[in-house]
C-alpha cells in the first residue's frame, strides 16, 4: 500500500505543477496525452454527467441570460463516497478520460458545431481554458458586514489569482466590480485569460448550521415560512450561474443535508443529483493487487477465486 501511494503523491504533484503552468497563458496546442496510473476509482461517468448538465444550462447558447436556468450537479452521498475527489481532481478526470469524453460531447457552450470534432475542442477548453475553483464551506469566510455574493465571488477570486505573478493588482481589478457577477466573471476571465469556470462548492450542509444566517441575503427571516437557507444559497448562486460559462458541482455529505430539489425552485437552478457508481471489478483488483495476507495468501486470488468449472471471476463476501 506505501507503493500505491507514493504514486498517488507523485500523482498530485505532477498534477498541480501542470494546472499552475497553463494557468497563466491560454494554450491553444494539444494537451499531453500521457499514460496515466491511477489508484481512485475513475469517475468518467460522473464527469459526463456534469458536463452534460452545464450544456444543458447554456443551451441553445445563444439564448439571453434572463431566460437561462442553471443546470447543478448535486452529490449528497454519505461520507467516503468520493465526492470531494470529483470536484479536486475534476481536471485529472477529464485528461484520463479525453478519448472517452471527445467521443461523447457532440455540443459544448461557447464552441461552435463546425470543424474538428466538437468533443476534442471541448476537452481542450476544459484542459487549458477553464479556471478551476474549490470553495470549501468549512473555511468560508465569517460574516463582516457584506452579503454571501460578494464574500462568494471574493473568494472565488482569491483562489483563482493567488498563483498568478501581480496577484494583489490582479485581484484588486477583479474585485472591483463584484457586486456585479456579470461583470465580475468577465474581468476575471480577462485576468485570467481563461473562458470557463469551474466552481466546486463542498460542504453545503453546513449552510444549515453555524453562522450563515447572519449573511442578510441567506437570512430566512426574510420571508418567515417560506424559505429557509438552503433556498436563499440557491437564489444567490443563480445569480454567477447565468453568467457565460461557469459549470457548477455541489457536494455534501447525506447526513448533514435537509435540503431537496423543491428548495431550488424559488430560483432559476435546476438540480441534478450526481450519481456516483462503486468500486468496479478492475478498480478494486488494481487496489488490491501485490497484497497478501499476514499468512502469506495472496488476497486477489482469495477475492476473486475461480469457479473449479471455468466460471467468470466472482466476487467472495467478507
Amino acid at each position: 500500500m506505501e507503493d500505491a501511494r507514493g504514486r498517488e503523491e507523485e500523482f498530485v504533484r505532477r498534477e498541480s505543477k501542470e494546472a499552475a503552468s497553463s494557468s497563466g497563458t491560454r494554450q491553444h496546442r494539444p494537451s499531453k496525452d500521457t499514460s496515466i496510473k491511477w489508484s481512485w476509482v475513475n469517475r468518467s461517468a460522473a464527469v459526463h454527467q456534469i458536463l452534460r448538465n452545464f450544456k444543458r444550462s447554456y443551451s441553445p447558447v445563444e439564448q439571453d441570460s434572463s431566460v437561462i436556468r442553471p443546470a447543478v450537479s448535486y452529490a449528497p452521498q454519505m461520507y467516503g463516497s468520493g465526492k470531494t475527489t470529483v470536484g479536486l481532481h475534476f481536471r485529472t478526470f477529464v485528461l484520463l478520460n479525453r478519448a472517452y469524453l471527445a467521443q461523447r460531447i457532440s455540443e459544448f457552450p461557447g464552441i461552435d458545431d463546425t470543424g474538428e470534432s466538437v468533443g476534442e475542442r471541448a476537452v481542450e477548453a476544459l484542459l487549458n481554458e477553464t479556471l478551476y475553483v474549490n470553495v470549501d464551506l468549512r473555511d468560508f469566510p465569517r460574516f463582516d458586514g457584506e452579503d454571501f455574493e460578494p464574500t462568494l465571488l471574493k473568494k472565488i477570486s482569491e483562489k483563482a489569482v493567488g498563483s498568478l505573478p501581480n496577484e494583489s493588482e490582479l485581484l484588486a481589478k477583479v474585485l472591483e466590480n463584484r457586486k456585479n457577477p456579470g461583470k465580475w466573471l468577465k474581468s476575471l476571465f480577462e485576468v485570467t485569460n481563461k473562458r470557463y469556470l469551474f466552481l466546486f462548492i463542498d460542504e453545503i450542509g453546513l449552510l444549515a448550521e453555524g453562522d450563515f444566517d447572519k449573511f442578510p441575503d441567506l437570512d430566512p427571516q426574510r420571508e418567515p415560512g417560506k424559505l429557509n437557507v438552503y433556498c436563499l444559497f440557491f437564489r444567490v448562486l443563480s445569480s454567477l450561474l447565468i453568467q457565460r460559462f461557469v459549470i457548477c458541482y455541489l457536494a455534501g455529505r447525506s447526513d448533514a443535508i435537509v435540503t431537496k430539489q423543491e428548495d431550488a425552485m424559488f430560483s432559476r437552478v435546476d438540480l441534478d443529483f450526481l450519481r456516483l457508481d462503486p468500486f468496479s471489478e478492475e478498480t478494486t483488483k488494481l487496489f488490491i493487487q501485490g497484497m497478501k495476507t499476514s499468512g502469506g495468501e495472496i488476497v486477489l486470488q482469495l477475492l476473486f477465486p475461480r469457479h473449479p468449472e471455468g466460471h467468470d471471476w466472482f466476487f467472495k463476501q467478507c
